[in-house]
């Protein structure tokens, strides 16, 4: 019976490439556990991860171990056809692919049945990969084109090149093409393909960085068709920002006096120290000669240590190393190192070009000091005024602070009693708003509201100054005499004059009811936005009394007493 049942019995060696074995054994098995549950008789073995094999064995009865073994390579070209993958430049249209809360990605993830994954933040790339089957994909990235169109007036545009000179344009391993499109803000540039014959290369992405690809393709293509000469260098990764420069200054000013490229490794590339120049010969090695002289003063780079108290260390650091950064494109080829958190040290580590080691310790005790002067102090505004003080989306508060270098901070605002009317006005009672007569209540007899006090931070005249600046920007209430017969026209149909006016003078503006036969309009808002509201309302009013005058003009009537025996002869044969 053994023997029967092992002629019946085969071992089979079923190759699949090794880099989709993860997805037919599932996370934690689960895929592979229904595979065995569906061939129970089968036994399936997959290669260890790490050497690597795409050799899977099967062993059962004859009948099984092919009903597997068809079945598996089902699976597999499943996994294929759903794992086509194209990257698309985001364009700075992260917000709008992404939506509200996620909503506009989900939607394109589920009507594509694609995963989208967005550049991951701090990623220096900008390019969307969209993963799914080849027409699902293709789907998706037209949907997120067509957003990126009615967005950001995303163009395409064809520029003829000659077919023999699309392999010198990509370069190797698509380094030089890679380069134009980082440098023209992430153009996509698509050649056609070998069989195509055309002439015709696609570019897409914002007109001016069009423009900018269009000219360097048409300029490398015409010196590629001159003379073409291309030298390399190699340099230490980490002083390839020294060479760079601030903003490009000295790779720049290189190509600007050398008329070269000179091509950087981008993450892509597995060479991450070499530096290609291409150009006329000459220029390629002067070039090279003036990128060795600079790499060769990099090697002198100097390192030291400077002792900052850790209590000032956040100030560097916050916002993601917000003010490093700055220092560090301020001194362009500086390193500066703060301990780790939860590392407790004073010592700071600067390293760089030794002319620039003392200035940047030189301007960190400046900071430092900066930061030991600075004070606290606070300023009492009752709650209800504090989103008209911030301004839309705080550009009041932003103003103020990078005029007098403060930080303002303001009570949460669930610290309040009131309720918000809707229009950033904080209180109970909308009516109430506009009663200047009614005391200010700050919280018990013994000591201010907490919801009213806001504090700021920084020198301390500035602060004063800037204290000032905030209780200036208060709102005030303007009662402004308007007769009744304008108040239709400043309300506009459906209320739509009144809201843009609101909203372009950023005040509230409170126009009574006809019932109340009252002969003004109450603006609220920041003492200059109330002068621009009234402004903007006696310009209303003075359109109304045109218009009623032309109206008046055009109503103008005269009557004449004339024979009726005359009549015919005005009208005349045919009324002519």
């Amino acid at each position: 019976e053994m023997i029967a049942k092992m002629e019946l019995e085969k071992e089979k060696d079923v190759i699949i490439d090794c880099k989709y074995h993860r997805a037919l054994i599932g996370q934690k098995g689960e895929t592979i556990r229904e595979t065995k549950e569906k061939f129970s008789n089968v036994l399936i073995m997959f290669p260890p991860q790490d050497q690597k094999s795409d050799i899977v064995k099967l062993r059962g009865p004859k009948d099984e171990v092919d009903k597997c073994h068809r079945y598996l390579t089902k699976k597999v070209k499943e996994l294929i056809e759903s794992s086509h993958s194209i990257e698309v430049p985001a364009y700075q249209c992260h917000k709008f692919i992404i939506g509200k809360g996620g909503a506009t990605i989900k939607k394109l993830r589920e009507e594509t049945n694609t995963t989208i994954e967005m550049p991951s933040e701090g990623s220096k790339s900008d390019m969307i990969t969209i993963t799914g089957r080849k027409e699902n994909v293709d789907r998706a990235c037209d949907m997120i084109m067509k957003i990126q169109n009615d967005q950001m007036n995303i163009v395409s545009e064809e520029v003829s090149i000659p077919p023999k000179m699309y392999n010198s344009l990509i370069g190797a391993g698509g380094k030089l093409i890679r380069s134009i499109t980082e440098e023209c803000g992430g153009v996509s540039i698509k050649f056609p393909s070998a069989d195509s014959n055309s002439d015709k290369v696609v570019l897409r992405g914002p007109k001016d960085d069009i423009k900018k690809a269009k000219q360097l393709l048409l300029e490398q293509a015409s010196e590629r068709e001159l003379h073409s000469y291309t030298a390399e260098v190699r340099a230490n990764p980490q002083h390839h920002k020294y060479l760079i420069g601030k903003s490009g200054s000295n790779i720049n000013r290189i190509r600007e006096s050398t008329g070269t490229r000179i091509i950087f490794p981008s993450d892509r590339d597995e060479d991450k120290e070499l530096i290609t120049i291409i150009g006329k010969q000459d220029g390629v090695e002067q070039a090279k000669a003036e990128l060795l002289a600079a790499i060769q003063k990099m090697e002198n780079v100097r390192e030291c240590e400077m002792i900052v108290e850790q209590r000032h260390h956040k100030h560097f650091v916050a916002h993601r190393c917000e003010v490093l950064h700055k220092l560090e494109e301020e001194f362009a080829g500086v390193t500066i190192s703060f301990p780790r958190s939860g590392v407790i040290s004073d010592k700071v580590t600067i390293k760089g070009p030794p002319s620039l080691i003392d200035p940047v310790k030189n301007r960190i005790q400046e900071i430092v000091k900066d930061l030991k002067e600075r004070v606290t102090i606070t300023c009492e505004i009752p709650q209800k005024n504090h989103r008209a003080v911030m301004g839309p989306k705080g550009s009041n508060v932003q103003q103020i602070e990078a005029k007098f270098d403060v930080k303002i901070k303001f009570p949460d605002r669930n610290t309040g009693r009131g309720m918000d009317d809707g229009q950033g006005y904080y209180d109970e009672n909308l009516e109430n708003n506009f009663n200047e007569n009614q005391p200010m209540v700050n919280g018990d007899s013994e000591g201010p509201n907490p919801a009213n006090i806001i504090k700021i931070t920084g020198k301390a005249e500035n602060c004063e100054l800037a204290s000032q600046a905030l209780i200036d920007s208060q709102p005030i209430v303007f009662e402004m005499d308007v007769p009744l017969e304008y108040h239709r026209g400043i309300i506009g149909p459906k209320g739509q004059n009144v809201k843009d006016m609101m909203n372009q003078y950023e005040v509230y503006i409170d126009v009574p009811g006809a019932n109340l036969q009252q002969e003004f309009i109450r603006i609220r808002g920041s003492p200059a936005a109330v002068e621009e509201a009234k402004r903007g309302i006696e310009e209303e009013m003075r359109k109304f009394d045109e218009e009623k005058e032309d109206r008046r003009l055009k109503s103008f009537k005269l009557t004449l007493e004339v024979d009726p025996d005359y009549h015919p002869k005005i009208i005349g044969k045919e009324e002519a």
